[in-house]
């Protein structure tokens, strides 16, 4: 598996979210459209930018349906180890900020992103959940372009 740009990937969660929001799109104009995606282009790259610069804080979550596969300790081992049939996060790969809410330590987030996101990809159970602690930009929604 091969790492994507910075622009495939932005592009690649672009397509995703569309398609989420499938019912709501078709009931906008192109323009409308055309304004929402180069808004979630532009916030989508300000977030990555900051997550590669160490700057970002990024919660990371495993949920129940983990099978255990081991994809995401052999793609990214500074984070996940497996135990007891499921997959767990090291605690040194962990901070907590000033909520008190674990997030991915800066350091090791800006060496292994590419990896993390490999092992998300991967994961054939989607198990691995990922978002960035960043309240002050918030991800721009439909309701704003209606």
């Amino acid at each position: 598996m091969q790492s994507l740009s910075f622009n495939q990937q932005i592009e690649a969660e672009l397509s995703e979210r569309e398609w989420h929001m499938f019912e709501s799109l078709k009931q906008w104009t192109e323009q409308q459209r055309d304004a929402w995606r180069s808004a979630w282009r532009s916030w989508r790259q300000k977030q990555l930018s900051a997550i590669h610069n160490g700057q970002a804080q990024v919660q990371i979550h495993i949920s129940s349906e983990c099978i255990g596969c081991f994809d995401c300790e052999i793609m990214c081992p500074e984070i996940f180890y497996i135990t007891k049939k499921r997959s767990r996060i090291k605690k040194e790969a962990l901070e907590l900020n000033a909520q008190q809410k674990a997030f991915i330590n800066p350091k090791i987030m800006s060496i292994c992103w590419s990896d993390l996101q490999l092992a998300k990809e991967a994961c054939p159970v989607e198990a691995i959940k990922l978002q960035t602690l960043d309240a002050s930009d918030p991800e721009p929604t439909p309701e704003l372009f209606n």
